[in-house]
């Protein structure tokens, strides 16, 4: 397989580089939880370095996986711009097992860095 998540968006914007500099797949980790196999990919660069990650479903039950990208929310960034969010990434079940979790760490967020627990929404959209 093959993804390229920030193929086809936008580059630029006045003083912003947008998707131009995503960096998708600094860090990765192969996650399985259930049924499903996923993959979670760091995206340091987009944004002005803030960051971004992204979960996608490679299940060998093709007619049956869930075919959505998940992201977190792009506008606003979760993080402030140069936070790099997505340097490193990871998945469990950290909050009981009822859901997949995901964390991904910033390391410049705030000038201390910061881990970033997730979870999976059905909008396509990863929420803190």
């Amino acid at each position: 397989m093959h993804y390229e998540p920030c193929s086809g968006l936008e580059t630029t914007k006045p003083d912003e580089f947008s998707f131009g500099y995503c960096q998708t797949g600094t860090s990765s980790a192969m996650l399985s939880w259930g049924k499903d196999n996923m993959v979670i990919m760091g995206s340091p660069g987009q944004h002005n370095w803030a960051g971004n990650l992204f979960v996608v479903s490679v299940s060998d039950e093709v007619l049956h996986r869930d075919k959505t990208l998940y992201h977190a929310s792009y506008d606003p960034p979760r993080t402030e711009k140069y936070s790099m969010l997505g340097m490193a990434v990871t998945g469990g079940e950290f909050f009981g097992g009822e859901q997949m979790a995901y964390a991904a760490g910033a390391p410049r967020s705030n000038g201390t860095g910061e881990v970033s627990p997730t979870l999976r929404r059905s909008d396509k959209i990863l929420k803190k």
